[in-house]
This record gives C-alpha cells, sequence and structure tokens, in this order.
C-alpha cells in the first residue's frame, strides 16, 4: 500500500490538522483500521484521537481518496465528531468464542 499525502493544513478553528491523501493499493480494498494506521504512523500521530473520512474509489481503479482529521485532545475529539464516526475506523474486536450447549438427557 502506498500513501501519498496531497494536503496537510492546520484548522485553527476547530484546533485539528485535516490532512488528504491518495492510497495505491493491490488487490482487494484494505480496511479502514489499516488505512488509518498507516497514515497515522506515518505522522506520528495518535489513532485514538484521529478520524477516517469517507473513502473515494472508482470503478476498477485500484487508488482511493479520502482524509483524516487528527485532533490534539480527546475532549475536542468528542465536541466535534458524532460517535459512530469515531468508531468507524477501530480495529474490530475479536468475538467470545460460543459455548456449545450441553446436549440435553442421557
Amino acid at each position: 500500500m502506498d500513501v501519498n499525502i496531497v494536503r496537510d493544513e492546520r484548522n485553527e478553528l476547530l484546533n485539528r490538522r485535516e490532512i488528504a491523501f491518495m492510497i495505491s493499493f493491490e488487490g482487494a480494498t484494505p480496511p479502514r483500521y489499516e488505512i488509518k494506521g498507516k497514515i497515522c504512523a506515518m505522522l506520528n500521530l495518535n489513532e485514538e484521537l484521529c478520524v477516517l473520512g469517507p473513502l473515494e474509489q472508482h470503478f476498477g481503479k485500484t487508488q482511493l481518496e479520502s482524509s483524516l482529521r487528527a485532533y490534539e485532545a480527546e475532549a475536542e475529539l468528542r465536541q466535534v465528531e458524532e460517535e459512530y464516526l469515531i468508531n468507524r475506523g477501530a480495529k474490530p474486536q475479536a468475538e467470545p468464542e460460543k459455548a456449545e450447549p450441553e446436549a440435553e438427557g442421557a
């Protein structure tokens, strides 16, 4: 996955950093948590304080465009962003294994 930062600006009004980028990839579209992790690692940002914007991809192309909003504090993040957007780029939780039902009557 190759990342190209298109724009990196500071938004003083909302006290956040806004980053626009393009990603080239092979095969299937990478999941949101991998994209978010890659960008945060490249720019040395805390993943917990970042929100990934919508992924824009044209049919048949292995490129996508998106944006990332990085906040300095969790209070600022929660004040501006909706809860579902904050949770959207999170890593999936491992599902607990279900106990098999015991056979009744023996």
